[in-house]
């Protein structure tokens, strides 16, 4: 399957790239400093504001996993920066959607939920969103399944712990 990756040089977005290339996907990974091209890996030079287009949709994913942020210790919580992520992935998600991507799936955080020292639980934990950080990605996930989402387009939101 040809994936395109968001945050392909991140923690989780890094360790995605190994996994999928190990069970043989080709990889297409969207960075600002792109490394070099490998066997199944292919560097697109861009970020979620200025997109490199033709190289998306010439590259063809069949799938993506946006997990490209703002996640600067001690910034990303209450940086501004984090409306413009929320902004440029609804745009950069309805871009691929509007070019035939059947599948995304997109990384939100535990902190969506309300924190109230019990343990979280996808089905039975209200939303609370308080840190910037927590809004813009719920506002993330709340924009591309109002408007995206459904026939020809699945998404799936991860709220990674």
């Amino acid at each position: 399957m040809k994936l395109l990756v968001t945050g392909a040089t991140g923690f989780i977005g890094g360790a995605f790239v190994r996994l999928a290339r190990a069970h043989g996907h080709e990889i297409a990974a969207l960075a600002r400093r792109p490394g070099n091209d490998e066997d199944g890996l292919r560097w697109l030079a861009g970020s979620l504001e200025t997109p490199p287009w033709e190289a998306i949709e010439a590259f063809a994913p069949e799938g993506c996993l946006h997990a490209a942020w703002i996640a600067e210790p001690g910034v990303y919580m209450e940086s501004p920066l984090n409306a413009d992520y929320e902004r440029w992935s609804v745009d950069f998600l309805r871009r691929l959607a509007a070019n035939g991507l059947p599948h995304a799936v997109a990384l939100g955080t535990c902190i969506e939920y309300r924190i109230d020292g019990h343990p979280s639980h996808e089905t039975t934990t209200p939303l609370e969103p308080l840190s910037p950080y927590a809004r813009a990605k719920d506002a993330l996930r709340r924009a591309v399944e109002a408007e995206l989402a459904g026939p020809g387009f699945g998404f799936a939101w991860g709220r990674v712990f």
